[in-house]
């Protein structure tokens, strides 16, 4: 589970960032306990257009990226730039995350610009360091205070040497983390790993309009609805939002294969639907509406999530979607009885409401206007709040900040002034 995540000088954050996911109370609700703190299994992030929130997102995107890749950037991935610092601020970008992982509670900080890594922290439960590399002076020191939190009880016979050895085969541009785990420090694996496994979805316009991951998830949910009851995990929900399907037929690659194919791969998504006794196929990509394509593909993501305690982080969650439709995508992971979490910015006020949320869960993102940086901060940062307050009328009448400020629009010219 995510805990915590701080952002400095990286795109429009300037100042270090945070947004939290520890219950600022003791309260169970939308909460699983994690070691001695209560961890909410959701978060919202309003705001208005360009005040910060995607960049919250993608600051959790690099960080998986460079965990992945470490610094290198080859062209044939097609990889975003991972030093992308505040305007003209050329210090170090910082991205650190608490998490969890089987009940044990990490922190990994990240410090690097374009370069070289400049600190990389990986801390255990209260503070303890697994490992501390920093660059000082032309070279990297380390400290390892507990070797047995990285070694296994072999590796531990040579852990001098064996890390010594470790520590001088990575570059300035390699994570040590990842160094450490291929070479076979198998300890580490579920912390690089449940990192890099968070599922993260960004604002869906792609290249010539197509949607980012949108060919992508519906292979992903074709396959992982393949071996599972599709009535039950598919055809129910569907309908339960007025498709009224008969069933879907899925073609796949590895059925006729044919040269170039992806294995795995979907050839064919078909829909079916029976009308006045008469059967009727549809291509389900290109004829089905894009909210029930989204809805499909979402409904192998939340149901991933839960199955596996993962994360699932959206950006304009709304897009293609009833806001009463996000709201049981939002109840569904808040009530189930795992750990898994989803975090997402939106638009859409009707979902700021206190039946759905916490007031710790929702945050809002605003640019200061002298300083052109994003500031992060809490519902539960409001004093005055009131039980029976009504969020949504409070928030668009300017309360909690974090809304655009209109001054009229013009389009083309003003013929009044000639």
């Amino acid at each position: 589970m995510l805990l915590n995540i701080t952002v400095e000088n990286f795109r429009s954050y300037n100042e270090p960032q945070t947004l939290s996911l520890i219950a600022s109370d003791d309260s169970e609700i939308n909460a699983v306990n994690v070691g001695d703190v209560m961890v909410r299994k959701a978060a919202v992030i309003y705001g208005a257009n360009a005040s910060g929130k995607s960049n919250l997102i993608k600051a959790l995107i690099t960080l998986i990226d460079i965990l992945r890749f470490d610094l290198n950037q080859p062209t044939e991935q097609h990889r975003a730039p991972v030093y992308t610092p505040f305007f003209k601020n050329h210090n170090p970008t910082s991205i650190s995350i608490d998490f969890s992982i089987d009940d044990k509670i990490y922190t990994y900080t990240l410090s690097y610009d374009d370069k070289k890594i400049h600190t990389e922290k990986l801390l255990y439960e209260d503070d303890t360091p697994i490992f501390i590399r920093h660059f000082v002076d032309g070279s990297y020191e380390y400290l390892i205070s507990k070797p047995e939190l990285i070694l296994s009880s072999e590796q531990l016979k040579v852990a001098d040497g064996l890390l010594k050895q470790i520590q001088l085969s990575t570059s300035e541009r390699r994570l040590f983390l990842r160094q450490l785990v291929e070479n076979n420090c198998k300890k580490l694996e579920p912390i690089l790993h449940g990192i890099i496994q968070i599922v993260i979805r960004l604002n869906p316009y792609g290249v010539i309009g197509k949607p980012l991951f949108a060919e992508q998830d519906l292979s992903y949910a074709a396959n992982y609805f393949k071996d599972k009851n599709q009535d039950e995990m598919v055809i129910k929900p569907l309908n339960s939002i007025g498709v009224n399907l008969e069933g879907l037929k899925v073609v796949f690659n590895s059925e006729n294969p044919r040269p170039g194919d992806v294995f795995h791969g979907v050839r064919q998504l078909l829909s079916k639907y029976n009308i006045n006794g008469n059967e009727y196929e549809l291509n389900f990509l290109t004829d089905e509406s894009d909210g029930t394509i989204k809805f499909y593909t979402y409904l192998a993501l939340v149901d991933h999530i839960i199955q596996t305690n993962g994360l699932l982080v959206i950006d304009e969650v709304e897009t293609h979607f009833h806001p009463l439709l996000v709201e049981e995508i939002i109840r569904a992971v808040q009530n189930s009885n795992s750990k898994a979490q989803i975090i997402f910015t939106t638009h859409n006020p009707i979902l700021l409401n206190n039946s759905i949320f916490e007031p710790d869960q929702v945050y809002f993102a605003t640019k200061n206007e002298e300083k052109h940086a994003t500031e992060l901060y809490s519902l539960a940062d409001f004093d005055d709040l009131e039980d029976n307050d009504n969020w949504v009328a409070k928030y668009l009448t300017g309360n909690f900040g974090a809304i655009p400020y209109l001054r009229g629009l013009f389009f083309g010219k003003d013929k009044s002034n000639g």
